[in-house]
């Protein structure tokens, strides 16, 4: 029963209190309307660009090795250190090649002794018939020569005997042919001097490859040996990187690949720059020197190189890029400020007013662009937005279908 009078009593509140503000219609709150201002899109003409990715490489990569097997005594280098042309990198043990040397150089010495050539002589020329055994051969044929004369003449004068003379005839045969022997005998030297000249030159150049050089002046990316190691000859030691100039690797989708040639300018960023955007802030330039044979048949892309100046060492090769190549052609183009554009959850739009009242249109983005009259950044409206459209300067604040009011 108790709990039935309670119902009642709180059915009947409402009509107790019938002279209260309950009886009173709601009051209208006033809204003063928001102010926008407007602005018309700017007009411009810019250059056709292709927005790619890349990657950053090296202009040369060397694996670098001894040519000669050997124990390494020293390395000069280690990874991420610069390096000049022809700077020392590592070395051999060099008592083996020095003792190499050595022997060379005494067999060299042996065959110019042989050739009475004197050691501190400036040139190895030799004149064959002014070396001992050929003026001996040939002392030997000029006095054949003359006892085979004497005995002709008593011969003919009937006081020899013939046995006597083809004694000297045969004698004169015998010299002729030591002379030829000697001669011979001489050219085998000069060979053999021709030949210690070479065994000295190789002895010297396998010394000389017990010092690894830098062949031009990079980075070493990698070192593949140590200190006291046993290396065979060609195995691999350091891996130098050349990285001024780099090469920017970019690849280009077959539809847009007519635009790119030669010569055309590229600009970049590199991922992880602060402030890196591609023709913004931390941008990088580059120029295209080379463009693949053909499209790859895979991703139906066309690889292009561009190359980047690096003296001072900032950018690394192996480095993921977004490029820009300006391809020189123009076109017209749509801009607004960056400040009239409303971005959330990837979804970019402007608003514009209708019927006093705010309306949204989803717009696609293109690429930054410098106004050269104000020189602000600008951004490129793609699709969305017609020239004539205005547009709110100022979206902050405001949902579609709001009341506003559109000041100048």
């Amino acid at each position: 029963m108790r709990l039935a009078q309670l119902a009642w009593c709180a059915l009947a509140f409402p009509a107790a209190c019938g002279d209260g503000s309950s009886q009173q219609a709601p009051s209208k709150i006033a809204t003063e309307q928001k102010q926008v201002r407007l602005i018309l899109p700017s007009s411009l003409q810019v250059q056709t660009k292709v927005e790619v990715t890349g990657t950053l490489a090296p202009h040369e990569a060397a694996e670098l090795g001894f040519q000669v097997p050997g124990r390494i005594l020293s390395f000069d280098v280690d990874v991420g250190d610069g390096v000049a042309a022809a700077q020392a990198i590592a070395s051999l043990d060099l008592v083996d090649f020095d003792l190499e040397c050595a022997r060379a150089e005494a067999a060299l010495q042996v065959a110019r002794v042989r050739l009475s050539l004197q050691q501190e002589a400036s040139s190895d020329r030799v004149d064959a018939a002014q070396t001992a055994p050929v003026r001996e051969a040939k002392a030997v044929l000029v006095e054949a020569g003359l006892a085979r004369d004497r005995v002709r003449e008593l011969a003919g004068q009937g006081l020899g005997s013939q046995a006597a003379l083809d004694t000297a005839m045969a004698a004169v045969a015998v010299a002729q042919s030591r002379l030829q022997a000697a001669e011979e005998q001489v050219a085998t030297w000069l060979a053999e001097l021709s030949q210690r000249k070479v065994e000295l030159a190789l002895a010297q150049k396998r010394r000389q490859d017990a010092q690894l050089t830098a062949p031009f002046a990079g980075r070493i990316e990698a070192r593949h040996a140590a200190r006291g190691s046993y290396l065979p000859a060609g195995a691999l030691v350091v891996t130098l990187l050349r990285a001024d100039p780099l090469r920017l690797r970019l690849r280009v989708p077959e539809r847009q690949a007519q635009r790119v040639a030669v010569g055309q300018h590229v600009s970049f960023s590199v991922d992880g720059e602060v402030d890196g955007s591609v023709g913004g802030i931390g941008a990088h330039r580059a120029v295209v020197r080379r463009l693949g044979p053909s499209i790859d048949l895979v991703d139906r892309t066309l690889l292009v190189e561009a190359e980047v100046q690096n003296a001072d060492g900032v950018l690394r090769s192996g480095s993921f890029c977004r490029a820009t190549i300006e391809s020189g052609v123009m076109r017209a183009a749509v801009a607004v400020p960056k400040s009239a554009i409303a971005s959330f959850a990837g979804v970019d739009r402007v608003y514009c007013v209708q019927d006093g009242r705010i309306k949204d249109a989803l717009v696609e983005l293109g690429s930054t662009i410098r106004d050269p009259s104000s020189g602000h950044d600008l951004v490129e409206v793609v699709r969305g937005l017609m020239q004539e459209q205005r547009i709110v300067a100022d979206p902050r604040g405001l949902v579609p279908g709001m009341p506003v009011k559109t000041v100048d």
